[in-house]
């Protein structure tokens, strides 16, 4: 029998142990095997790109099997870490920076570390994973001690000395340590190892201990889906949590940390969320399966969850989304019972296409395309009144719009787009530049993208209707301070450039534009005759953001930098010097003052 006559059920089964190499020669041996439909299949390259790197699984991912196979070759080479906002205790971490930075700026010694398969943000420290399993710091842990960390240097988390050395990879025992996934809150760290045990880490200067539970037993070194196997860890702002397989997701209280050099692991007394221990049954039992002994509702089996300041959110797998209320001190947690949140459930029975993510008193759903952007006060209302999703929720510039990701600070948050941007929303306090978006306090090139500068900076609510995008060319903020004084012709536009000092008439239409010749950049820079195309091969452009992470009053992202295009785009100049300050016809019909040609785009 013929391999291209299998199922592609079985194909998937046969190809997912190969490797790459093995893979394309598989595909390369006849003309039925080199289909796209099996050299592309997206299972398979997902799949090879988690196991090899680390990456994160986000249930919102499109599966595209021709990108997943661009990120994994340019994940080899081109990861940088990109940081923005308020350096404090140098979470962003670099050397001789201001204590706020309004654009993304690369990490320092990052490059030497490998390559980063994820990075997250924590209240004062930037985190981030390698593919080999480590885990490294810059900043502190936890910013309420006198814990110390020197600008622009980043820390290898520690391990007691009872467990085998991180960096020695032919150690038999390495899964013990190597992290396949991890989850920084506000000021501490957990990490879940290859094997399935759980870190958590304080302080930076400190080693890890290892966590088990009093009322919970947990098992190394067994597929996730058997009893007491650890399925993913959850940091959040003021606890920690876990998955286990058989208990259900589980509470507990940030350790403070220890100083005794021979205590490895701690014990502690964890709460199970109810109604999250249920598992997967098939699909023909799921009208019978999961009932809870107080109604008779379906729950579903959790697929992931958010750890807020006051309530756990979880999902499960026939897209309905449940919360309950968590009471905590230093002393004990008490979880409340857990209900649904209706407005926010699936019509779609089988949802293909759902995620929850969130963090402090922030979250977003996500839903077939649909985003819901929600804050901890209205699961109070709800669990009184069931009210409804307030419209604000919404955001225009979030729906159908490839959103794969939400990253919450204290005050800002970001998404991450399909096509590899981010954009911003909301506001910095004390206008700390944690929104990305360029300039400086009260600076026009801040102002002409929307941001108004008050004692805290805030977008315009126009901005919600199609988001600001986070720039990394450093061309591109010159080019708008450039602009913001004026262009080509400064005194031509003096009259026009007033609104950037009155932030009245004609701010929303400009600030619309920039952003859309932004949007456009690569195609500006080439020129007509399309130079640089060729560094373009995978059309992933210059800078391709992998995710996204904010808390506090900062932001990160790990991105894809295709260093030849950048050469190229650089290498052509100021190709922007000749341009002057639009004039452009207002939403009311009225035009801009100046002699300049009116500019044939209308906001």
């Amino acid at each position: 029998m013929s391999i291209t006559i299998l199922p592609v059920e079985i194909l998937d089964i046969i190809t997912k142990d190969l490797t790459v190499r093995d893979f394309l020669a598989l595909c390369s041996t006849c003309k039925a095997l080199h289909d796209p439909n099996i050299r592309l299949d997206a299972g398979y390259w997902s799949h090879v790109t988690h196991e090899q790197f680390r990456l994160p699984n986000r249930p919102a991912v499109e599966g595209d099997g021709r990108k997943w196979q661009k990120l994994y070759r340019r994940l080899q080479t081109q990861t940088s870490v990109f940081t923005w906002g308020k350096s404090n205790r140098g979470c962003l971490g670099r050397q001789g920076h201001a204590r706020c930075n309004p654009v993304p700026l690369p990490m320092n010694n990052i490059k030497e570390l490998g390559i980063i398969a994820d990075m997250q943000c924590g209240g004062w420290s930037t985190s981030f994973l390698t593919s080999r399993g480590l885990l490294y710091v810059a900043g502190v842990l936890d910013g309420m001690t006198a814990e110390y960390a020197v600008d622009g240097v980043v820390a290898r988390l520690k391990y007691p000395a009872s467990v085998p050395d991180p960096l020695r990879r032919e150690n038999p025992n390495n899964s013990l340590v190597a992290i396949r996934q991890f989850s920084s809150g506000r000021n501490h760290i957990l990490g879940l190892s290859d094997s399935g045990r759980i870190w958590t880490w304080k302080s930076h200067a400190e080693p890890a201990l290892q966590v088990k539970f009093l009322h919970a037993d947990t098992y190394e070194h067994r597929k996730v889906t058997a009893p007491g196997a650890v399925k993913q860890v959850m940091a959040g702002w003021n606890f920690s949590s876990a998955y286990v397989t058989g208990a259900g997701i589980l509470l507990w209280g940030v350790h403070r940390g220890h100083t005794d050099p021979e205590v490895d692991t701690v014990v502690l007394d964890a709460t199970a969320v109810p109604w999250t221990s249920y598992e997967s049954a098939r699909k023909s039992d799921r009208q019978t399966a999961w009932k809870t002994e107080d109604e008779e509702e379906i729950v579903g089996s959790v697929v992931t969850w958010v750890c807020l300041e006051n309530y756990v959110v979880f999902l499960t797998d026939i897209g309905r989304i449940f919360a309950s209320r968590v009471e905590w001190d230093n002393i004990s947690i008490v979880v409340g019972n857990s209900f649904e949140l209706r407005p926010l459930r699936s019509t779609n029975p089988y949802p293909t296409s759902c995620d929850v993510q969130g963090s402090f008193r922030s979250f977003g759903v996500f839903m077939n395309g649909s985003v819901a952007v929600l804050h901890q006060d209205w699961l109070d209302s709800y669990s009184h009144a069931q009210c409804a999703v307030p419209p604000s929720a919404l955001i225009p510039a979030l729906q159908q719009s490839g959103v794969q990701q939400l990253a919450f600070g204290d005050y800002h948050f970001h998404a991450l787009h399909s096509d590899g941007t981010i954009t911003s929303y909301g506001k910095e306090p004390s206008a700390c530049g944690a929104l990305g978006l360029g300039g400086g306090w009260n600076k026009p090139s801040r102002t002409i993208r929307g941001v108004l500068n008050n004692h805290d900076a805030e977008l315009i609510p126009e901005a919600r209707q199609t988001g600001r995008r986070v720039w990394f060319e450093p061309e591109k903020q010159k080019w708008l301070e450039f602009l913001s004084r004026g262009g080509a012709d400064p005194d031509e536009s003096k009259e026009r450039r007033e609104v950037l000092k009155t932030r009245g008439k004609g701010l929303v239409e400009l600030s619309e534009w920039v952003e859309r010749r932004g949007r456009n950049w690569d195609w500006f820079a080439r020129g007509d005759d399309g130079d640089g195309d060729g560094e373009d091969e995978d059309g992933l452009g210059a800078y391709f953001a992998l995710s996204v992470s904010a808390a506090g009053w900062s932001s990160g992202a790990l991105v894809l930098v295709n260093s030849a295009l950048t050469e190229k785009m650089a290498g052509r100049g100021s190709f922007w010097e000749s341009e002057r300050f639009p004039r452009l016809r207002l939403r009311d019909g009225t035009e801009m003052a100046g002699t300049i040609e009116v500019s044939e785009w209308t906001a």
